[in-house]
């Protein structure tokens, strides 16, 4: 009997230690077991702290489309306003700001406010100056502005006698375009630019060919200069013996 309430306690704890061992299984087990889980849990958290749902659509979108509003606004206010130069010269010699906005179809005023000037500012040859013209009237102003040249050079030939000839001058060391045209006839330098208007007069090179009109006053002086002037010899009667 003894042995038999032993062998009872005996295999009663046996019992009770392999519940124990098996506890932690359990618990493993029913840890593991699968449970619905919400957006929520999935969810990322964004830099305000709410959770977004990862299979929801990308909220950045509007950010984009505004970047680019604001992109496009920024290239608007780069591009070119109205009034903006368009088309630039440079200011032969003799032209002003009244004739120039002229042949361009506008007004010394918004032509020197096109440009940052005030309307009694004096242009320079050679001066950059923009002009709010494109296409044709660009067109238009190169022609208006041709056709006033070549009259104010025929208005200066008919004052110097006309034109007799034109000569190639081959420049020498130390020349410039004004000095060649004061030494051929005192010809103002933009009438050399006249005919010369592929030419840059103020970079001219040893041996450049500059295009030099000859007028007829010019003609006539050299004559002058190397025989001398006219003069009509008056012949006085021969006076006899009886005179004296």
């Amino acid at each position: 009997m003894r042995k038999f309430l032993s062998s009872v306690v005996m295999a009663s704890a046996a019992l009770a230690c392999a519940s124990n061992e098996q506890a932690p299984i359990d618990s493993l087990v029913f840890s593991t077991e699968t449970k619905p889980i919400g957006p929520q849990e999935l969810g990322v958290r964004s830099a305000e702290g709410v959770p977004e749902a990862l299979d929801s659509e990308p909220s950045s979108e509007p950010v984009v489309e505004e970047e680019v509003k604001q992109e496009d606004g920024e290239l608007a206010a780069i591009g070119d306003p109205p009034g903006t130069p368009k088309y630039f010269i440079e200011v032969r010699p003799g032209e002003n700001l009244v004739s120039l906005s002229d042949w361009a179809d506008t007004t010394p005023t918004e032509l020197a406010r096109l440009n940052g000037m005030e309307v009694q500012d004096t242009l320079f040859a050679g001066q950059k100056l923009g002009l709010s013209l494109e296409g044709e009237a660009v067109d238009g102003f190169v022609e208006a502005r041709d056709r006033a040249l070549e009259a104010r050079v025929d208005r200066f030939l008919d004052r110097r006698g006309g034109l007799y000839t034109v000569e190639s001058h081959a420049m020498r060391q130390g020349e410039t375009a004004w000095g060649v045209g004061q030494e051929r006839g005192e010809i103002p330098l933009w009438v050399l630019a006249a005919f010369n208007q592929d030419v840059e007069l103020s970079s001219l090179s040893i041996g450049d060919l500059l295009t030099v009109p000859v007028v007829e006053d010019t003609i006539q002086a050299s004559a002058e200069l190397s025989h001398g002037p006219s003069a009509e010899v008056e012949i006085l009667p021969v006076l006899g013996e009886e005179a004296f």
